[in-house]
């Protein structure tokens, strides 16, 4: 089922021939999220999303439905199904690196208030955080039952932390010791992703980004320059730790 195109009275049809661009509207269709790892996006999220498609691009024969259908779940796969595709991807590849990642984390200090955007599965990792027990852990995602099952594995674990629902395309605040950005800004704007960083107030952020494209080959640009001159231009000093399928920024802001 595609985006459905409405049955226009005679009214409404003799009106449009008046004007160079037709008005329709955009019903969210069960198709787009008939995908399994897309099923749990809100209804509210993807109708929104249509709507401002229909908005930048003329829509006028079944030819641009059909290519709005494929475009707008091609998104919705790139901003979050890829991540809970099978064996949820990301945590799978980062399973032999938690222990070093972490480690050299959290020798820098002993962050206590963790901040963990678009976390995903990787909550999963937080028992490998030293002495995670006595930390606080702000995780957001973006749908309601993500954020249900996030809230239900705290709970279960007893572990102390909080869940927020954020659509990353909206203004938001945080605020911790530290913060997680993981495979992350790549999937937006870098004016968008420049923002998304600078919404989480923490005194270290570490963002990462794939080393390997989404069929499965290795970058030819395993670096982010767009990135490195936009951090530094925001005036923070970084390492970098670089692994087999992910390379992490260690960001820190240099004091005047």
């Amino acid at each position: 089922m595609g985006l459905r195109i409405p049955t226009k009275t005679n009214n409404e049809v003799s009106r449009e021939k008046n004007t160079k661009n037709p008005s329709y509207s955009i019903q969210v269709p069960k198709g787009l999220k008939e995908k399994k790892t897309l099923k749990n996006l809100d209804d509210s999220f993807v109708q929104e999303l249509a709507e401002d498609y229909l908005k930048r691009n003329k829509i006028e024969k079944k030819k641009d439905f059909v290519k709005a259908v494929k475009e707008i779940r091609n998104y919705l796969n790139k901003i979050y199904g890829q991540f809970w595709g099978k064996e949820h991807k990301s945590y799978v590849e980062r399973k032999e690196i938690y222990h070093e990642l972490y480690k050299k984390i959290f020798s820098l200090d002993n962050f206590k208030r963790i901040v963990d955007i678009s976390c995903g599965m990787n909550i999963l990792s937080y028992n490998l955080i030293p002495d995670y027990k006595n930390k606080e852990f702000i995780v957001s995602e973006l749908t309601e039952n993500d954020c249900i099952f996030l809230n239900k594995f705290f709970i279960e674990k007893k572990i102390k932390g909080k869940v927020y629902k954020i659509d990353l395309n909206k203004n938001f605040k945080l605020f911790g010791d530290i913060s997680f950005f993981f495979k992350l800004l790549d999937l937006f704007s870098h004016k968008d992703a420049e923002r998304i960083l600078e919404s989480v107030n923490s005194k270290v952020k570490v963002v990462s980004f794939s080393k390997i494209n989404l069929k499965g080959k290795k970058m030819n640009y395993l670096r982010r320059g767009w990135f490195e001159i936009m951090i530094k231009r925001l005036n923070y000093e970084f390492e970098i730790l670089n692994f087999k399928n992910e390379i992490f920024y260690i960001l820190r802001r240099i004091r005047n």
